[in-house]
């Protein structure tokens, strides 16, 4: 079966957000600031070229979203991430940087 397109993955990855934006309850301020995030993020982790700059970008990924949330809210998020990391994971790292 052949790997979806890079559209569809996008799209995939956008409702992931979403939802977990939504789980989150997050306010109108940390959703622009959320979307800023993950936008920083996506174009890191397509820049990285090995796996310590993989988790370089998650890294500062992480730090990013956790000054946006809450603490409560950012504990929810560690708790929910997992969940929405398939999506999130298919647009990382070198992979992307190929297309």
């Amino acid at each position: 079966m052949p790997a979806p397109s890079l559209s569809a993955q996008v799209q995939q990855a956008n409702r992931a957000i979403v939802s977990l934006q939504d789980a989150l309850r997050l306010s109108q301020a940390q959703v622009k600031a959320f979307d800023a995030c993950a936008v920083v993020a996506l174009r890191d982790l397509a820049l990285a070229t090995d796996s310590d700059g993989l988790a370089l970008a998650q890294r500062h990924y992480l730090l990013s979203v956790g000054r946006v949330l809450t603490p409560s809210q950012f504990t929810h998020y560690l708790t929910l991430h997992p969940r929405f990391s398939d999506a999130l994971l298919r647009l990382e790292g070198p992979e992307v940087a190929a297309r």
